[in-house]
């Protein structure tokens, strides 16, 4: 018995390796493959995969205007000012090294802590 690879057949294997890519995820595809067959299968498929992009980019736009967001909440802090960050990382390098608590380093940004939450 030959095995001939003419389109059909190499259309049908992908077919079938696409929805075995996909039923983990999708599992009512089994269903629909049962009852109604690959070929409307396959439209619903790609109908579903079209439905599955959009939610994926609205997601990823949603997630990056968060982001977005949340780095200029940050940037606007009282805590990340260049000459307060500065001025406190050298204060906290100075105690730590010359006495080895982290402890009393933190002592440090203390006020800046507060400024940034807005409790002063």
């Amino acid at each position: 018995m030959k095995l001939e690879f003419n389109r059909e057949t190499l259309i049908r294997i992908a077919s079938i390796l696409l929805l075995i890519a996909i039923i983990p995820v999708a599992a009512e595809l089994l269903l629909v493959l049962d009852v109604f067959g690959l070929e409307f299968t396959l439209s619903f498929m790609f109908l579903y995969l079209g439905y599955v992009r959009e939610r994926f980019v609205m997601w990823v736009t949603n997630f990056r205007r968060e982001i977005s967001s949340f780095i200029l909440f940050i940037a606007n802090l009282y805590l990340f000012q260049p000459k307060v960050l500065i001025s406190h990382s050298i204060a906290s390098s100075v105690v730590i090294s010359l006495t080895c608590s982290v402890l009393l380093a933190t002592v440090f940004w203390q006020p800046a802590f507060y400024l940034s939450m807005g409790y002063w």
